[in-house]
């Protein structure tokens, strides 16, 4: 502890070994002075870290939004030469397909919600890990067909382009979200389209890409059917957690636009 009349070095004590200057009050100060230091260093490494997380957070985003209105412009021949490369951007594409089908039932059918318990729970939480555990399923069927197909690729490669042959879904999704919001009724049709046409159209597009040029193994076309005989398999399995309170919901919507 260091005197601040003469500056000498004391081991402790209350009072200078040299001088006689009273050291409490100092010591005090000092005690303040440096957890008031240690505050002010966790404070300043609390807001670096968010700091980065926020640029990085910013720094996907932008990659992702030129990703996506990349493929957007040219979806076939931007999206059949993905590879693991964009295994990140596929995996994005994949979670907002899945996130954009209960947040247009709950935004668009919001009238309709009162008989619920937890709306937002039932309706946007639970089917959300139900449509994204369904299409990931579907990824996978679509993976093990261009492996019998003798097709070279990692199941991140699939994935990639999976989720790439998406984005035109997710634009529509995105269109019908919107008007969703609106109230505007036109958005059931553009989720039943985009749902019944993503899920006989991405399965084809992505065992077809891969499977372009190569003669060996199981053929695209039966690749092909084969994942859509796994898929309605997975699709009746999985009726109740996917359609259940939906479909309740949209007969009471169709019921009060048809008879009121």
């Amino acid at each position: 502890m260091i005197c601040p009349s003469c500056s000498h070095v004391n081991d402790g004590g209350n009072f200078c070994e040299n001088c006689g200057t009273k050291l409490s009050i100092t010591s005090e100060i000092a005690a303040a002075t440096e957890r008031a230091g240690d505050a002010q260093s966790s404070t300043a490494s609390i807001s670096a870290a968010s700091s980065v997380h926020l640029d990085n957070a910013k720094k996907i985003s932008k990659m992702y939004w030129g990703y996506f209105t990349t493929v957007l412009r040219k979806p076939f021949s931007q999206s059949r030469r993905v590879g693991k490369e964009q295994f990140v951007n596929g995996l994005i594409t994949i979670v907002l397909y899945t996130l954009f089908i209960p947040l247009m039932i709950f935004f668009g059918l919001k009238d309709y919600t009162g008989y619920i318990g937890s709306p937002f729970l039932n309706i946007v939480v639970k089917p959300f890990f139900a449509y994204f555990v369904f299409i990931m399923l579907i990824a996978t069927f679509t993976f093990l067909a261009v492996k019998f197909g003798k097709v070279q690729v990692s199941y991140q490669d699939v994935i990639a382009r999976f989720g790439t042959f998406l984005i035109p879904f997710v634009g529509l999704f995105a269109l019908a979200l919107v008007m969703a919001l609106l109230q505007m009724k036109l958005f059931l049709l553009l989720l039943f389209l985009g749902f019944i046409a993503s899920i006989f159209t991405v399965p084809a597009f992505v065992i077809g890409s891969f499977k372009d040029g190569i003669h060996e193994g199981l053929d695209a076309v039966y690749g092909t059917v084969l994942t859509y005989v796994a898929t309605f398999i997975v699709l009746g399995m999985m009726a109740k957690a996917l359609f259940a309170v939906v479909m309740h919901m949209i007969q009471e919507y169709i019921s009060s636009f048809f008879f009121f």
